[in-house]
């Protein structure tokens, strides 16, 4: 079978409804659950893992606690679904038990974000597309592997303006469905409050009425009535029975929570600006070509509502950018418009063959995002204290840059011709080079590292399939761009994600220093459930009490000659000199989280 042939069949079978909703299915499943125990806890999931935790132990699922203290900032959703998942598994140290909730709420996203796609576009293929830039989207794989509140939010709220949508449409009055949107919207605002109706809902309602009028609400002003009503008793049902029991601490919460809006986490008001295409990851550069009206307009309008999905994505931005407090997650609702932009772009190039006119755009945006990239993934690690000195980034930006505009003059030579190489085989020749530097350099990094000691590595199980996997890819692009077939070619790429993130998380901590398995039951049975004191000699946040399994009391070394009798768990950056009625029992060198080793001493105080 010639080679056309080979393409056109799998072509063909793409075209199958079955068979590309299949593999949506499996890439969103793959982009959604695999490793999720990699990202170490930061402060907000260990405060949900704690809550969670002790909601376990009490039995109190009404009042949540924090180290025993009244834990109401946030609702109490999300915290529930996490206890749940700690007692079906029977333990709270597994990381990736703790964040099932969250990777839920992403395919519960992932469904409701295809769902509203079909419904404002009319089109499965668009909806197909979309959802698949939303599961290879930097920002939605970071967050379900989270367990935090946002992705909760945002997701009930998508799967509610799903079915507003849908409610909008009806020509005839239908209450089940005005029952399921009014509890979505309970459910959004018992993950997070009124942030997804703030950030998601009121630019998607204001988007609606400025795009298509006012016609729809008036038609369905009774429907839209009773979603309210639902939405407000199953909204407020949690928050009355708090007021009730403890109305003085959830003034005092209210008080909190509305001064940090102006208070802390302050930026510039531009903060979100640069920081929007970014959030898609890989497909920035289509991200930040939609918002260009006048080439995006006039070619997209027919296949999505732009004018509408622009506004939408403008409206997020602008009401998130006039909150004095910003972090990078409050974003995440923008993707959600921003990813069916990038879809019905991607279907406009796939018709067209991805031409571009014989211009050398795509060189100098390709070398552009690159080096952006580069410098964002190098102050990453830098901050997170796993780069110790700035010539090591001096000795890697001279190697990728130049590969990273190979890539891009490579995609641009290829993309200009329409993929057509005069029937030569420069094409596999050129990537079969490009891999071999890449896996080189890959190898040569990870045996620096020290974590390769010997040849016999390449016969492990992982590095052979990882290769055979690779080969197999450049084989598939170099098929899909020698025949001319750009929507197998952009499979290739969903492939590219998938195979990543399957294979990449576990070995990029080992070869970065001071990484590695964070051993949490470990410390935890060094530790012990028993009434030990546990102190500390360095300051430790709050995601780190959490791997201890309880509060850590902050001391410094004079401390130490006035401890009571009994058994203490001491921690610290440095050895301790301990003094003479010390005696150490166990002692555990245990990686800190983004920083340097944690040394662990439990220890008995004598007379």
């Amino acid at each position: 079978m010639s080679t056309q042939k080979f393409c056109a069949l799998i072509e063909e079978k793409l075209r199958n409804k079955s068979v590309p909703i299949f593999l949506l299915g499996l890439l969103m499943i793959v982009t959604t659950t695999v490793h999720l125990d990699q990202l170490d806890p930061e402060i907000m999931e260990a405060r949900n893992f704690i809550t969670a935790n002790e909601i376990v132990e009490t039995g109190n699922w009404l009042v949540p606690s924090l180290f025993g203290e009244l834990r109401i900032a946030k609702p109490p959703l999300p915290t529930w679904m996490t206890s749940i998942v700690m007692m079906i598994a029977g333990t709270d140290t597994n990381l990736a038990v703790n964040r099932i909730p969250s990777a839920f709420a992403g395919l519960v996203l992932a469904v409701a974000f295809f769902g509203l796609t079909r419904s404002l576009t009319g089109s499965t293929r668009i909806s197909m597309l979309s959802t698949a830039v939303l599961g290879t989207s930097y920002l939605y794989i970071f967050m379900v592997r989270r367990g935090t509140w946002d992705i909760h939010a945002v997701a009930y709220m998508t799967a509610m303006i799903w079915a507003l949508d849908v409610l909008l449409k009806s020509k005839k009055f239908r209450p089940w469905l005005c029952l399921v949107t009014g509890v979505l919207f309970g459910l959004s605002f018992l993950s997070k409050g009124p942030v997804a109706f703030y950030a998601l809902l009121l630019p998607f309602l204001f988007s609606e009425l400025v795009v298509n009028g006012v016609m729809k609400v008036q038609l369905h002003w009774k429907q839209l009535l009773l979603v309210t009503g639902y939405g407000l008793v199953i909204s407020a049902s949690w928050y009355l029975v708090i007021m009730i029991m403890h109305p003085d601490a959830m003034a005092a919460m209210f008080s909190q929570e509305t001064s940090a809006w102006t208070s802390h986490h302050i930026k510039e008001w531009w903060f979100y600006l640069p920081q929007v295409p970014a959030m898609l990851g890989l497909w920035a550069i289509p991200a930040v070509l939609v918002f260009i009206s006048p080439y995006a307009r006039p070619r997209l309008q027919k296949l999505i509502p732009y004018n509408q999905l622009l506004l939408w994505t403008v409206g997020i931005v602008v009401l998130l950018s006039v909150i004095p407090e910003k972090k990078v997650r409050y974003l995440l609702p923008v993707i959600v418009p921003l990813s069916m932009l990038v879809g019905g772009a991607l279907d406009y190039w796939l018709e067209r063959g991805f031409a571009f006119a014989g211009t050398k755009r795509l060189f100098y945006l390709y070398t552009i995002l690159g080096s952006i990239v580069l410098f964002a993934v190098v102050g990453v690690i830098w901050i997170a204290g796993e780069v110790s000195s700035f010539p090591l980034f001096m000795e890697l930006w001279p190697v990728i840059v130049p590969l990273l505009m190979l890539v891009g003059g490579t995609l641009d030579y290829w993309l200009e011709r329409g993929s057509a190489f005069a029937g030569s085989n420069r094409l596999f020749y050129l990537y079969t080079i490009l891999g071999s530097i890449v896996l080189f350099a890959a190898v040569g990094v990870i045996w620096i590292a020290g974590e390769v000691s010997s040849l016999p590595i390449y016969m492990e199980l992982w590095p052979v399939l990882a290769v055979c996997s690779c080969l197999l890819l450049v084989v598939l692009i170099w098929l899909a761009a020698s025949c001319h077939r750009p929507r197998l070619l952009l499979g290739c790429l969903f492939t590219t994600v998938a195979l990543v993130m399957v294979t990449a998380p576990p070995y990029v901590k080992t070869v970065l220093p001071y990484r590695g398995t964070l051993p949490i039951q470990q410390v935890r049975n060094l530790v012990g459930k028993t009434c030990e004191n546990v102190y500390s000699l360095t300051s430790l946040k709050l995601q780190n009490q959490w791997v201890f399994g309880k509060p850590a009391k902050r001391i410094v070394a004079d401390d130490l000659a006035s401890f009571p009798v009994g058994v203490h768990v001491v921690v610290s950056t440095d050895p301790v000199s301990f003094p003479e009625k010390f005696t150490v029992k166990e002692e555990l060198v245990a990686r800190y989280l983004k920083r340097d080793p944690l040394l662990i001493y439990k220890v008995t105080v004598t007379d």
